[in-house]
């Protein structure tokens, strides 16, 4: 994440009050997830399998027990929209 924040940025941080800060913080904090659903959308069901089964330590069981609880968090969500 390097350069994230330039010198300009940095010295209006430097001024911003408590409010002022926060805000700014929450904008960046939507635009980042944002740009990181947007860079998850490719992926799919076999991809974060192989990923998952990439990791030292998750096997098989444990992947297919992440899989199903992203399955489920998916379905939840679309069926709140």
């Amino acid at each position: 994440m390097k350069g994230v924040i330039n010198r300009k940025t940095y010295l209006e941080m430097k001024k911003m009050d408590h409010q002022h800060m926060e805000e700014f913080l929450e904008r960046f904090y939507k635009n980042a997830y944002e740009d990181g659903r947007k860079a998850a959308e490719g992926l799919n069901e076999t991809q974060l399998r192989e990923i998952l089964l990439s990791v030292k330590g998750i096997g098989e069981r444990r992947t297919e027990a992440v899989l199903k609880r992203i399955k489920e968090a998916l379905e939840k969500e679309e069926s709140h929209e």
